[in-house]
């Protein structure tokens, strides 16, 4: 497609792909909630990221940071690149891929609420865990 029209080749009808035309088009016109929204997962990644480097640098947390680091800053990567799907049915397929990140972080979540000690157990850590319940609530009803 070629500023919106349809090109013709050798008797086919063809789309020209323009990515960077459709990129700057989309980022001026992303509505207010896909923004706010990949603010929302970026800031999750990065708050899981910060939180991890606290943890004690033991085994059993070494395999739990590993997980919730790559789950928490999949669930941001995961929604960005949704924004340029290539159809309805690839958005909601990626939405669901953003869905099982948030879900697994949940989990590892979980498991570290169930393993630290409460000194551990600081304002952030509790705030991440009500942010990944929102998201998974909220990126259900997308899906």
């Amino acid at each position: 497609m070629v500023d919106g029209k349809w090109m013709m080749e050798d008797g086919k009808r063809v789309k020209q792909n323009l990515k960077l035309n459709f990129y700057k088009k989309w980022r001026v016109k992303m509505n207010s909630k896909t923004e706010e929204l990949l603010n929302r997962t970026f800031d999750f990644g990065v708050d899981c990221l910060l939180f991890l480097e606290t943890l004690p640098k033991s085994k059993m947390f070494s395999v739990i940071t590993f997980q919730l680091a790559k789950a928490s800053t999949s669930v941001g990567a995961n929604y960005e690149e949704a924004q340029s799907a290539e159809s309805g049915k690839d958005f909601i397929h990626k939405i669901g891929v953003v869905l099982k990140e948030a879900r697994e972080s949940n989990y590892w979540l979980r498991v570290l609420n169930a393993i630290l000690p409460d000194s551990k157990k600081i304002e952030k850590f509790k705030n991440m865990l009500m942010k990944v319940l929102n998201l998974k609530r909220y990126l259900h009803r997308l899906n």
